[in-house]
Formats: structure tokens, sequence, C-alpha cells
């Protein structure tokens, strides 16, 4: 699909957070000599993508959580992967595989977060924790040197406060750190005396240092300007300007380090440098996309001048080996091609936006394919396709002096499949998937492709809607390929079967083997103008309780029908509901009353109920998530209607009547708090609880508060925990009981389109899946990677009141709330999803996993347990979230029925 040039695109749907490019890029991707493979770190999907240097093609995947940046041993046998969970992964760069997961709370004595790595000489790792914000503005606050060996981490003080950018000096003995803030400081640190020399620019940003192999300077590059200093002394040798000293550009050095590239981020030329004279030795043809981060940020270069940098959706690689003599007229960035597919025969009469005249025209490349007789006029170049195979190609066009215009997967050879989500669905069919990819055809009358047709299991599947690419660019306008969609109903099927999926029109067709699976049907059972809100399962009894209006409505799996209610005398919108862990006490919150009721499910008519609004500080507060103790102690969040700043966090005595107002978190986003879960462990030591982005453990013996600041992500509610007591989520993020994260859930861009997500996670209970519902869909995510395993399309609407799904804690039957307001429930059997495999590493252990409260001293505290105060959240919301280069699906929230 690529053109026979070393000026390439590789889509790998990554994700760069534009912060991240714009201010301090780090060094995402190293090129390992040893096999000639450049690994790539692939934050957003949860995976490091390893490209080979010769092919320039992508020839692996290594799954890691959240990888940020990486380093490699001096002898290339192991590459050590920082992430943005703190932990530390190894690499074997020749099997691609992960060796061993180094949990942060393992390094150190008291745990330490490693972002960001590089290996000294004598094996030691310099470490960047301390993150307490956003990167690419605070920077890192915690330096450490690991000693794997004994497992000790010395903290240097250093003249910096915030480090940006940090690198090693050539023979891997110095420490070379920049700061995150305008004094421009720079910091060469010697680990093993503590002793450092630092120069300042004042006013001054600074850019990412490079490191000449010879030891002798280190180059700081950055806009148009380049500073040459003294390895050693660090003092300012020399200083030079790029091009005009007008652009702006980001810069790679040569592997031999003789050779500067300066690649722009507007412009589609790159230059080279002899940096030690000054001289321009050449140009590069460049290119630029149509993504929000369009241009060419360099990372790595191999030793015949490859260059790879990411770039939008994936990697680019130019060519830094071939310089071109002088100067390529004017190319257009970002071109296009229409019509964007025709048939593999060729001859499709295409168009293709160039500034390239009939007398500088090279060639015009349809993949490897070229393409002839070839006319330009002022809307372009004119030229028919040649044959191709199926798919989408890269279409570009060079010039005789070097210019070179790059269009990625801007043409298909008839219909193309990139992607199906649903991937699933129950046998029944009846809900809807929709298939992207290429070629569909161009926009018919009737918001249709003429001649698409779509079959799922050789039956035909009805397509309700067509999204042609202007409609998939309104989703994300800055994808920066021509993707189109199809929404079809799913047909039924045979539970336990994988079928195919073709699409076909008049310029072809393509079958996706086994690319869609059944499962077993639902089971419907209607409650006609029941609005329920939140289920739960009682173990003992084997029934299940929903909140409804003013009656908790009773299930029975085994019976398969609808038991008598349990009226609740005088409520108004019940809400919460919580059973204790020995199934003795029932708790209910009406979020309409502000009443807290209690009963024993053995005794049902004798209901017991507890005023909140009248508690201290806690004027009109309505309860909504909760959990009780065997010893009736419950555990319950509210909201307000109108005000914020009251306490969010409380603790009822059902013995006494007393409340405590837990004065460490307060509400502030009005009626979407009543989204707040609360969750208690089987042994009732600890109580959980995410009021809206932090998840939060309570010591129930102690009412020792604790939280991680990694796990922070605003606006999101979930939380739930696996029956065995040893994994749960919350906020997006899985981890173990002690709030230690392992991985978040990674979504690419295609997956989050033309979907909505409710309310009511369930994690299964090993803690190797999570069940996420959307409003007809379920995704299942792989809850120790992070990655979606499949997303099943389903013949119902979940409900988007406060908890769509029900777990009974001892396999994968899920009982979901359906309808848009709740008047039903449908029971869903996953328990053939497939399990996803077993990690295949193993984990250092150095010493039981910490969990311990908060110090004032951030020190002295786990790195792994941020030293901070719960701050006050305003303004919280539904939206997509943006997390350290994830996406995560929006949740739909409906108010609150009062």
């Amino acid at each position: 699909m690529h053109p026979p040039t070393r000026t390439r695109y590789l889509r790998t749907d990554a994700q760069w957070n534009y912060g991240f490019l714009n201010f301090f890029p780090q060094p995402w991707i190293l090129y390992d000599p040893g096999t000639k493979r450049f690994f790539a770190n692939n934050t957003a999907l949860n995976r490091i993508d390893v490209f080979d240097a010769a092919t320039e093609l992508q020839i692996g995947q290594i799954p890691i959580p959240g990888p940020w940046t990486s380093d490699e041993t001096p002898d290339h046998s192991t590459i050590y992967v920082g992430t943005q969970l703190g932990d530390l992964y190894t690499v074997n760069p020749v099997t691609m595989t992960v060796t061993q997961r180094i949990p942060s709370v393992q390094i150190g004595p008291t745990g330490f977060q490693a972002y960001e790595v590089r290996v000294l000489a004598d094996g030691r790792l310099v470490l960047l924790g301390g993150q307490g914000g956003i990167p690419a503005v605070d920077g890192y606050s915690a330096l450490g040197v690991w000693n794997p060996a004994d497992n000790s981490v010395t903290q240097p003080n250093t003249c910096i406060g915030a480090v940006a950018e940090f690198t090693l000096n050539a023979d891997r003995t110095k420490i070379l750190i920049s700061s995150a803030d305008s004094d421009g400081t720079l910091c060469l640190l010697d680990p093993d005396t503590g002793t450092y020399r630092d120069m300042a620019l004042f006013g001054s940003f600074l850019p990412p240092a490079l490191i000449p192999p010879d030891n002798k300077e280190i180059i700081l590059a950055g806009g148009a300007t380049v500073d040459i200093f003294d390895a050693q002394g660090l003092f300012l040798t020399d200083t030079f300007q790029i091009g005009d000293g007008t652009g702006f550009y980001r810069y790679a050095l040569s592997f031999d380090g003789n050779t500067l590239y300066a690649i722009p981020i507007i412009g589609p030329v790159a230059l080279a440098y002899n940096w030690r004279t000054h001289g321009q030795v050449g140009w590069i043809a460049s290119f630029t996309t149509r993504d929000l981060e369009s241009w060419t940020t360099p990372q790595a270069v191999d030793e015949t001048g490859l260059i790879i940098g990411v770039i939008g959706n994936g990697v680019s690689f130019l060519d830094g080996g071939n310089l071109l003599s002088t100067q390529p007229g004017l190319q257009v960035p970002n071109p296009s091609v229409n019509p964007t597919s025709g048939p593999i025969a060729g001859g499709t009469q295409t168009t293709v936006i160039s500034d390239i005249n009939t007398s500088r025209l090279k060639q015009i490349y349809f993949g490897t394919g070229v393409a002839e007789g070839a006319t330009i006029d002022s809307l372009g170049i004119h030229v028919a396709t040649p044959p191709g195979n199926p798919g989408p190609v890269d279409v570009a066009v060079s010039a005789t002096d070097g210019a070179f215009e790059l269009s990625p997967e801007w043409f298909s050879y008839g219909p193309w499949v990139v992607e199906t989500t649903p991937h699933s669905a129950t046998a029944e069919g009846g809900g809807t998937a929709t298939i992207y990819g290429y070629g569909f055809g161009s926009f018919g009358q009737g918001q249709q492709a003429p001649g698409l047709q779509v079959s799922i299991g050789g039956q035909p599947a009805t397509i309700v809607q067509y999204l042609p690419t202007l409609a998939t660019a309104a989703l994300d306008p800055y994808y920066p390929f021509p993707v189109e969609g199809i929404v079809v109903t799913v047909p039924p099927g045979t539970p336990g079967t994988s079928v195919d999926i073709t699409v076909s029109n008049p310029e072809g067709s393509v079958t996706v083997n086994g690319g869609f699976a059944y499962y077993p049907a639902v089971q419907q059972f209607p409650l006609t103008s029941a609005q329920l809100a939140q289920g739960i399962y009682d173990r003992r009894r084997d029934v299940y309780y929903f909140t409804d209006q003013t009656q908790v409505r009773v299930f029975s799996r085994t019976q398969g029908q609808w038991l008598v209610s349990i009226p609740i005398a005088n409520s108004s919108r019940l809400w919460g509901i919580a059973l204790s862990p020995n199934g003795n006490q029932l708790v209910i919150g009406d979020a309409g009353a502000s009443v807290i009721y209690l009963l024993n499910p053995d005794s049902p008519a004798n209901v017991t109920a507890f005023p909140v609004q009248n508690a201290a500080m806690d004027p009109g507060a309505e309860p909504t998530g909760l959990a009780i103790t065997n010893s009736g102690i419950v555990y319950y969040v509210s909201f307000y209607v109108g005000t914020t700043g009251e306490w969010a966090f409380h603790k009822l005595d059902t013995s006494t009547g007393n409340i405590t107002d837990y004065q460490w978190l307060q509400a502030g986003a009005l009626t979407a708090d009543a989204y707040a879960r609360v969750l208690l462990s089987f042994d009732n030591t600890r109580v959980y609880l995410n009021d809206g982005g932090i998840p939060i453990a309570l010591d129930t013996a102690t009412d020792t508060m604790y939280f991680n600041g990694i796990m922070l992500n605003s606006g999101d509610y979930e939380l739930t925990l696996s029956s065995n007591g040893t994994w749960m989520s919350g906020s997006e993020f899985f981890s173990d009981t002690n709030l230690n994260p392992e991985s978040y859930i990674a979504y690419a861009e295609r997956e989050i389109w033309n979907v909505s997500a409710v309310f009511g996670e369930k994690v299964s209970p090993d803690g190797n899946l999570l069940f996420s519902p959307l409003l007809s869909d379920i995704d299942v995510i792989d809850a120790k990677r992070g990655n979606l395993l499949t997303r099943i399309s389903l013949p119902i609407v979940l409900s988007p009141n406060y908890d769509a799904l029900v777990s009974d804690g001892q396999d994968n039957v899920l009982i979901a709330i359906t309808g848009q307001t709740g008047s039903g429930i449908a029971v869903i059997d996953l328990t053939s999803v497939p399990e996803p495999p077993p990690v295949p590493y193993s984990t250092y252990v150095a010493k039981p996993p910490v969990y311990r409260p908060l110090s004032s001293s951030r020190r002295s505290a786990p790195s792994n347990l941020l030293s901070r105060p719960v701050p006050r959240l305003d303004s919280r919301g539904p939206r997509i979230k943006h997390t350290t280069n994830r996406t995560v699906l929006v949740r739909h929230q409906a108010e609150p029925r009062q």
C-alpha cells in the first residue's frame, strides 16, 4: 500500500496529546541497532509498536499499559519502559516480549513512580516521578536513581524544581536535566557525588537535549536556534540559526552524531546541517497530514539516516540519508484525492490536489503502482488509477526537484474493512453494528452509497445509516483519513459461532473471515411503569433487589420471574441500594426525601428510616451511593441540587442514628454527583468510593483515607470490585484493592464514534474482565491490559438512570436494567466470552505492596500514593476525557428522577 520511497506514513491509531508535542516532547521512540528495529510507545493504546528499519513496516506489538518513555541498556539486551502508571517494564528487543513488570510500589523501600527511565553505564536506572499535573506544563518533581541489585533509591538534590526533559551524557555517567519553568535552567548532575553544574538561559523554555556520541558537546536545538554547550563544564560554546531564523523546527541527530536534522512544524521541507560548521548540507522531503498534530516530531535515526517520528495517528519516516542538493519547490500540505475509491482493474479517473506543475512532475504513485498519462490544470492533477490490489493505498506525487506530496490511505481499491464495532452480538440479533473502512462508495441519494450491500454470516444485514467521509469527519474533525461507516442491523445467529462479514458494491467486495461472533440470546423481563435505578444480588436468598420509585422490586433468576415487592412508606425516589456482607441488613437511599431506610430481608415489613438532610453542614443532602457493614454502619455519598461545597461523604451509625461527616471531600457537581459509587470489601475492613473521578479507600477501623494520584480522572463515577477481593476498576483504571493501578481502559478513536455509554461497569469474579455498558452494547475489556476484547451488540436499550448492570459475583451472567426509564431487566449470559490470556511475564517483588495513609511529606510517603489533599471538585460533568493521551468514552448521565 506504500509508494516505493523511504518517505512514509504508517497508521498506528496512536492519539498524541497536542500539549505533549507542543511543549517538551519526550523520546517516545528508540532505535535498537542490534535488531535494526524501532520501538514506538503507543501510550493511548497500551502497547509498543515495533517497526523494521529496512522494510519500514510494523512487525510487532508488545502489550504494556501506558508506555511512556524507554531506554536501552548499553549492551542492547534489555529495553526498560517507563509508564504513565508509574510501573517499569523490561522488554527483550530480539523476541519483542515483556520479560518483567516492576510495580512502582516495589521500586525502593517506599515506592517510586517511574514515568521516565534512563539506564546508567553501571546498570542503575535514573527515574522521573512526582508528576502532579500535566507533564507538558508542570514537569516532574522527583528524580531518583534506583539500583535494582539492592532495591535502593537515592534522590540527589538538583538545581531544578520541576524537570521538563532529561537524558544522560554520552558515556552514561551523568544526568542532564532541564527546567519546566521559563528560567531556562540546564543542570548536569553526578549521581554518585550529588554535585552538579548548571546554567540558566533566563526567559527561555529549553528544548530537548541532543547528545553526540563523542561526549564533547551537548546540543540544545529549539525553534530556529541551536545552542552548543561543553559536555563537561556546561558552558555555552557556540550558537547559530537554522534557515532564515524565523521558522520553528523539531530536531534529531544522525546516528553518528555529525548531522543535525531540522523538521518544520509548518511546511513540508526539512533541513540538514553540519552543526559544527553551521553549514547546511541539504534538504529533506517531508510532508504534513490533516491531523491536529500534522507534522513530524522526530524521535530516532538509524545508521542509514532513516528518521522516524510521531505524527497524528501514527509514525512517519523521512529519508535523511538521501539529501536533496537544492530546496524543492512548492508542494501542497495535506493533499487529497477525489474520488477516494475504484475497482482493482484501475482506470478510475481521479483528481489529486497538488502544487506540482507539469514541468516538475516526476511520478504519481497509487501504492506501488505508477499512474501514467497525467494532465494538470488549476484544479490539480488528473490521472487514471493503475491496477492495484484490494484495499487502501497511499497516494504520492513526486517532483523532479525532490518535492513529495503524500496522502496516506487516500484511495481504496474496492471496499475495505478497517474495523467493525460491535464485533459480536447476542443470538437473536436486532441490534446495530458499525463497519468502518474505505471504498464503500460515493455518497448517493437517500443517505446511501449506490449498490452497497452487507452480509453477516451469509445473511443480509440491513443498512440503516451510511456515514460517508464527511459524516465521519464530523465525528472527529481531525481524523486524517477518508474513513466511511456503515451502520447495519445485525441478523440473528447461532450462539458460540464466529461468522464472516462481507461488504460489496460495484467496485468489488471484501470479506472479513470470522469477523463477527454470537453469544446467547438475552432474556427480557419487562416491568411496566417501573423506573429502576440500581440493583444488587442477595446470595443467601438467591434473589435480586432493584430500587424503584417507592418500592424495592425483587427478582428471582432461578424462577425466571418477579416476586413480591417491598414497599417503602413515605418514600419519594429510591436510588442507591446495598446489602451487608452477611446478608442480614438491606439499606436503601431515598434521593428525593433525604432519607436512608434499613430493613432485614427476612422481615421486610419492618423498615427503619434515618433522615439525613438535617445533619451538620448537610442541608438538602440527598443520599446516593451507599454501603453497609455487618455491624450496621452505613457509608454514603450525598449530592445537592442547588448548592456546592457541602460535605459529600458520611457515616451513619444505625444503632444510634448519629451521622459523621468526613470533612475531606466536598460536593461540587450538583445532581451529577448522584452517580457516585460506594462499595464495601467483603471482610468489612475497607470502604471504596468514587465521587466524580477520585477513587478513594477508607479504613473502617481507623477512618483513615487513602487515594492514589495516578487514578485521578475527573468526571467519571465508575467503581467496581471483583468478588474474590483482589481486583478493582475505578474511574477507568484497573488496580489491586490497595489502589495500585496496573492499567487503564484504552480505545482507538473509531471505537468511541457513534456510541454512547451509561454507568454501571462490573468486573468479573476473578478480575480478568470488565463489562462496560453502552446504551445498546456491552464492552468486554481485558481488565489487566485495558484493551477492548469485544463489543457486544444488544437488541435492547440499557438504562441511563444510575447503575445499568448487576453482577451476582459468581459467574459472568449479568442482569441489565433496560429501557430509557428503567422499565425492565434482561439477563445477559456472557459466560462463553473467552478469557484473556494470562500475562506471560514475571512481576518483580521486593516487598509486600504498600498500603498506608498519606503523609504530609511526599518523600516519606509511598510515592505511588501521592501526598496531597483531596481537592474540592467543581464543574465535573460528562465529556470525552483525554488523560495522558488516552480517550475514554462519555458516560450518559440522566437527571435523578424525583
